[in-house]
């Protein structure tokens, strides 16, 4: 579609837009329409980066309702915890940084309100969840690294792995 449309986009960010957007041809075109109508407006080449965020109402697992446990789950596989942990009041980097991810996971996933967030992960509180979702955008913005169970990766690469499992169930 990029092609016959003229638009210069590199294979890292058209991968973007196949992992993130799911579904028929359409959406398909309507998420390459609105990478290319932000990179024509602001002049800017379209990055991976630009188009995950340009792209990221779009972003869907599926048409399956994704639940704060499936996120639990999710990142507790990825970064070897057990769930138990992940809501514990222990604040070492190898459990808060996973919990953050999963507070930032939930506001993007489900429609859980910030306190409901906050209650489910160790009765924190609103604002906690609100500092999560800034400093793991920070995170990404920045391209900061994170600790896995077994390797240290780009945060990028945590999120889409979290992601890949959410889609797999």
């Amino acid at each position: 579609m990029a092609l016959q449309r003229g638009f210069d986009i590199n294979d890292r960010t058209l991968k973007v837009i196949a992992e993130h957007v799911s579904g028929d041809a359409r959406r398909l075109s309507g998420a390459l329409n609105r990478v290319q109508a932000v990179a024509l407006s602001t002049g800017r080449p379209a990055t991976a980066d630009a188009t995950a965020e340009i792209i990221s109402d779009l972003a869907t697992l599926g048409n399956s309702v994704v639940a704060m446990d499936d996120i639990d789950r999710a990142v507790c596989d990825v970064f070897g915890l057990d769930a138990k942990t992940l809501h514990s009041a222990r604040r070492s980097k190898a459990v808060s940084h996973p919990r953050m991810l999963a507070m930032w996971l939930a506001r993007k996933y489900t429609r859980s309100a910030l306190s409901e967030i906050g209650e489910h992960y160790g009765r924190r509180s609103h604002s906690t969840v609100i500092s999560a979702q800034k400093k793991v955008s920070k995170w990404i913005s920045g391209g900061e690294r994170i600790q896995l169970a077994r390797e240290s990766c780009k945060i990028e690469d945590a999120v889409r792995r979290v992601e890949l499992q959410l889609r797999s169930g």
